[in-house]
């Protein structure tokens, strides 16, 4: 390795030969990263891992939550073997577990440890982006998403007195629309209750960019501002993905997140889930036949999202 100047002319260091380890801040960094820790799930036969750059979660299940506790103990200890091999250090202080269950409270009587470091366990993390608690309510997301789209419906209003109506819409796209869009097949598909918050605050920046007062109903003019409701945003992803399954185009993953079959519905955590309402709103779209699969993805984007504002709004 030698390091350079930004314009590549003088050598400012010696050859050093890297025997392990990636350098921070090469362009081949990511990748060699990523090949370096490509087999720690054979670490264990048991745990599943997924991870994104230098983010890993372990994945473990139990009908016993004692046997859970040993067990996650034990292929845990595997993990920490695989670390030192490959000369890796876990941040322990960083390390944290979730424990997700239907029971209301469960007592944890074997502490997960890691090198005899007991580990926290939080009742909340954020995982690429998206605050996920043990519930899987998504309720601390969606507050994390009202705030920062209140914030930023703060500043189109103050911004309101120098810009015309299409810089403010620019400015809803640019400020507030990422964050209604980000995984929110994840979090929206929620109670009304829980959406109906963020909603509220897409009809106050609409107000905001047509000028009109507090309280003034707002919600029939969305179609004027290209405006999606955050329901139209989350069902179109649904409808598309959709589209992806049945052309073979998606993620072998992603395929199996769509349940099909029949399920009870009086299991309501289960109506909250995208394995459930994505087949049963294309299940119910599709029986006014006003789904054709059989179109390229950019027209059967077009024609979903004419056909869930009108159904919305008529």
């Amino acid at each position: 390795m030698k390091l350079i100047d930004p314009q590549g002319n003088k050598i400012l260091s010696d050859d050093r030969d890297i025997s392990c380890g990636v350098p921070q801040g090469s362009v081949l960094g990511p990748l060699l990263f990523l090949l370096y820790v490509n087999d720690l799930k054979n670490a264990s036969d048991v745990l599943r891992v997924i991870t994104f750059a230098d983010d890993t979660n372990l994945f473990l299940a139990h009908h016993n939550i004692d046997d859970l506790c040993k067990l996650a103990n034990a292929e845990l200890s595997k993990v920490i073997n695989w670390f030192g091999c490959n000369r890796l250090c876990l941040n322990i202080s960083k390390t944290s577990f979730q424990l997700y269950t239907k029971k209301a409270s469960v007592k944890i009587t074997h502490p997960i440890k890691i090198n005899d470091v007991q580990l926290k366990r939080e009742r909340v993390v954020k995982f690429l982006g998206i605050l996920v608690d043990e519930n899987l309510s998504f309720k601390e997301h969606i507050d994390f998403v009202c705030k920062k789209v209140s914030v930023a419906i703060g500043f189109m209003f103050r911004a309101k007195p120098v810009l015309e109506k299409p810089q403010l819409t620019a400015l809803y796209n640019a400020l507030v629309l990422p964050h209604l869009s980000y995984c929110n097949l994840i979090w929206a598909i929620n109670f009304p209750t829980h959406i109906n918050r963020t909603f509220l605050l897409q009809k106050r920046a609409a107000r905001v960019i047509l000028g009109l007062p507090y309280c003034h109903p707002v919600s029939h003019r969305f179609s004027e501002l290209k405006m999606s409701s955050i329901i139209d945003l989350r069902d179109l992803k649904c409808l598309l993905l959709i589209y992806k399954i049945k052309h073979n185009i998606a993620p072998n993953s992603v395929k199996k997140l769509v349940e099909w079959r029949t399920i009870n519905q009086r299991h309501h955590e289960l109506r909250q889930t995208i394995r459930v309402y994505a087949a049963k709103l294309f299940n119910n779209l599709n029986s006014l036949n006003e789904i054709n699969l059989h179109v390229p993805i950019s027209s059967y984007k077009k024609s979903m999202k004419a056909l869930l504002s009108s159904l919305h709004w008529n």
